[in-house]
């Protein structure tokens, strides 16, 4: 099922392969996840988004060649090559398993239709979770280990194979964004050209990171019960979950679509944000909560969560002609303690299964079916939303922006449901410890990294 790829492969020369080896030999207690190694090269502190000086970038890249000049100013000093957040095995606890890899030298387009994309900035999301803990849905093109987390990717391109631009019309410099499941958390990412999209340079990188997976899940979602014009006038919509980065897109959307009042499950916490900021209606996270106030009242609901694992509190909160559209099912998958015989357990199999067609009046969404059902029919909507964005239309929150040494810690917070908004990994920025001459404590990094 899970293919495991050497990771002494990925590296072309003799050189390469020596320096890795001796990075995979050194005591990990200055670089597992935390992002010491090369302190002097990272990125500046007040970096945002894709403030990337990249004069000198574009005709030096190559898969073994030297990486390229960049600004000190905004990338450390003198030359960049790659680095990347990596895991070589599948479990529940990512400071255990995950460390920055460095490597001197960037990535070269493996095919003549790759590019190779100076990343500015990828999500950190409850997917990259997902697939760390080994409970892939996927039975065909599951990750690979080793493997490097991030869904959804936003960069420049700086070099590309030789059929890009007659087959996709793509050039040198273009700023794009993919959704590319794995191998986003890095400061170079291959890419295939036919996932590309392009981004309007008015988009912040961030922010664009955040359209991809949540704000299309949330799109093509709303297309699953809404009229041709995406219309639901007079309906009231309940989002479970409505915190996260789709569940407060679906917030975002349905108000835009007329829907006569939104409610959102939330923890108490969150329920001023969720009022004032998002418009809609609060009410308790536990189902055993909201299901009294909301039993047989809502025309449509959104669950991302399957708190049950049945979606039965879901059904019972629509009217009789109600529609229930189960948006993915990480967190069903995150309720799994072990994985399953071909990676997600059988009771989350089940659920999906008996949501797609065993439940009437009942829908089921997964993103990464719907890129590989239509590919084109995707990127159209996608290029569609960065226009929005670029009109300010719609504007993602993205709660934390981190550096690549931090992913880990991201992880852990995220699975605890701590978020409110994305999580967004910018890989030239330094960390908050940069300077430190020794690793934080457990409690130096809960004091920094809060992301509620």
């Amino acid at each position: 099922m899970f293919k495991r790829v050497p990771v002494r492969d990925r590296y072309e020369t003799p050189e390469d392969r020596e320096f890795f080896e001796q990075q995979r030999k050194q005591n990990y207690h200055t670089r597992k996840f935390w992002g010491y190694s090369d302190r002097s090269k990272e990125g500046d502190d007040e970096q945002r988004d894709d403030n990337v000086d990249q004069q000198n970038i574009f005709s030096s890249a190559s898969w073994c060649s030297p990486a390229p000049d960049v600004d000190d100013t905004q990338t450390g000093n003198g030359k960049q090559g790659q680095k990347q957040v990596t895991y070589e095995s599948f479990g529940n606890d990512p400071k255990d398993l995950m460390y920055l890899l460095s490597c001197k030298t960037i990535p070269k387009a493996t095919s003549s239709l790759d590019v190779v994309i100076m990343v500015q900035a990828s999500t950190v999301s409850l997917g990259d979770c997902v697939l760390r803990r080994g409970l892939d849905m996927e039975l065909s093109g599951a990750v690979c280990l080793p493997a490097t987390p991030g869904w959804d990717v936003v960069g420049t391109i700086i070099s590309q194979g030789g059929l890009v631009e007659k087959k996709y019309g793509f050039n040198l410099k273009d700023r794009v964004a993919a959704l590319v499941r794995s191998g986003g958390n890095a400061r170079y990412a291959v890419v295939p050209a036919s996932s590309l999209v392009r981004v309007p340079t008015s988009v912040p990188a961030a922010q664009a990171a955040c359209i991809v997976s949540p704000y299309m899940c949330a799109y093509q979602s709303m297309d699953l019960v809404s009229d041709s014009s995406h219309r639901m006038f007079g309906k009231q919509v309940f989002v479970i979950g409505g915190t996260g980065p789709i569940g407060q897109a679906l917030v975002h959307f349905s108000i835009k679509a007329g829907a006569s009042k939104v409610f959102v499950s939330a923890p108490m916490k969150h329920h001023k944000h969720v009022n004032s900021n998002l418009g809609a209606v609060p009410v308790p996270i536990e189902s055993e909560q909201w299901l009294p106030l909301m039993k047989g009242k809502i025309d449509v609901v959104f669950d991302s969560i399957c708190e049950d694992g049945s979606y039965s509190s879901s059904r019972a909160a629509l009217k009789s002609n109600g529609r229930l559209v189960c948006v993915g099912v990480d967190g069903l998958l995150l309720q799994s303690h072990s994985m399953g015989l071909f990676g997600a357990p059988l009771s989350a199999r089940w659920a999906k299964t008996k949501s797609e067609y065993f439940m009437g009046n009942t829908q089921s969404y997964e993103i990464w079916e719907s890129f590989n059902r239509d590919p084109e029919k995707f990127k159209r909507e996608l290029e569609m939303l960065f226009h929005l964005a670029a009109k300010r239309e719609i504007r993602p929150l993205v709660a934390k922006r981190i550096a690549l040494g931090h992913v880990g810690n991201a992880h852990k917070y995220l699975e605890q449901g701590k978020n409110l908004g994305s999580v967004v990994c910018m890989p030239w920025k330094r960390s908050p410890f940069h300077k430190t001459k020794n690793a934080p404590t457990e409690d130096e990094e809960e004091s920094w990294f809060r992301i509620t």
